[in-house]
């Protein structure tokens, strides 16, 4: 038989149903006895008992679905491989690019490409390609999500927060049902609703400040290929730098400089640009680059640059 880690669990817990049917029927039997009063009491007994145990049987065997379509692997000496990780979040952040029902083959490479960048494994292009893609229901994603709770630190946690954010805003749309599913999953990572927002405020300044840059190259090259002098590419405006830093910090236009000033006090204190041991160095330069951000947009914001 192969073992996992929902294997003891299920054993008990089965146990108890066994012993809940094993009641109900020895109830029903003594109901038609002498001792009916009390053969009736011990079948409804064994019967809320059994009602109390069938929902987490439920719960357990789809955490175990989701475990093995995460690329869980048997128990070997007490010991889970850690190889699964960047399966379960491929699946994690494949479920955030179908949210607005539109993911097909552009999306799964998009993701591919994503988790390639972020996790330095030299096999992980070929598992890849062999990787379901498939958004999960609610009842999996929010069980995977506990998992990788349970498995990451804080600071990871909020890395795959931004991930997933960025993911989101990957195809250069934002629809409602994206929201809800990012709300799901900043929920069960255990993030504070707001700061959660202000994560995603961080990555939607980063994909903002992303295609600004590509948008100045490719004024670069069109002006370059003219030859035309004098017609190089407008820098990008006071109005719109101001409007990126307040996206990085979660503000609006009418923020003031002590808002300002308490929110950059608030991010600098819950920013942990370490302890990314199962994300990898990536991760932990993405988590820094967030913190730089932070530091640029509240000098930008207040002229201390």
């Amino acid at each position: 038989m192969e073992l996992t880690p929902y294997t003891l669990p299920k054993f008990l817990i089965g146990g108890r149903l066994v012993m809940a049917a094993c009641g109900m029927l020895l109830g029903l039997l003594l109901s038609k006895t002498a001792l009916a009063a009390f053969g009736i009491l011990m079948a409804v007994a064994s019967f809320f008992y059994a009602v109390h145990w069938v929902p987490a049987m439920f719960r357990l065997l789809g955490a175990e679905r989701v475990w093995r379509a995460g690329g869980g692997a048997p128990l070997r000496g007490g010991a889970r491989q850690a190889s699964d990780l960047p399966r379960q979040i491929f699946l994690l952040l494949f479920t955030v690019a179908e949210a607005d029902g539109r993911a097909g083959a552009k999306e799964r490479a998009l993701v591919q490409q994503f988790v390639l960048q972020r996790f330095l494994d030299p096999g992980l292009a070929v598992a890849l390609q062999r990787w379901e893609a498939r958004a999960l229901p609610a009842d999996e994603l929010a069980t995977l999500v506990h998992g990788l709770r349970a498995r990451l630190s804080g600071p990871e946690c909020e890395t795959l927060f931004f991930w997933c954010c960025l993911v989101a805003l990957i195809d250069e749309k934002w629809v409602k049902a994206e929201q809800e599913v990012l709300g799901v999953i900043s929920k069960h990572l255990g993030l504070d609703a707001n700061y959660a927002r202000v994560i995603f405020h961080q990555a939607k300044a980063r994909v903002m400040a992303a295609r600004a840059q590509e948008q100045w190259q490719e004024q670069w090259r069109r002006a370059a290929g003219g030859g035309r002098a004098g017609a190089g590419p407008t820098r990008e405006s006071a109005a719109s730098r101001r409007q990126r830093a307040l996206q990085t910090l979660g503000l609006d236009e009418s923020a003031s400089q002590e808002q300002i000033r308490r929110r950059h006090r608030e991010l600098v204190k819950k920013h942990h640009p370490d302890a990314h041991g199962h994300l990898g160095p990536v991760a932990q330069q993405d988590a820094t680059e967030r913190f730089r951000e932070v530091q640029a947009a509240y000098e930008e914001l207040t002229g201390k640059g």
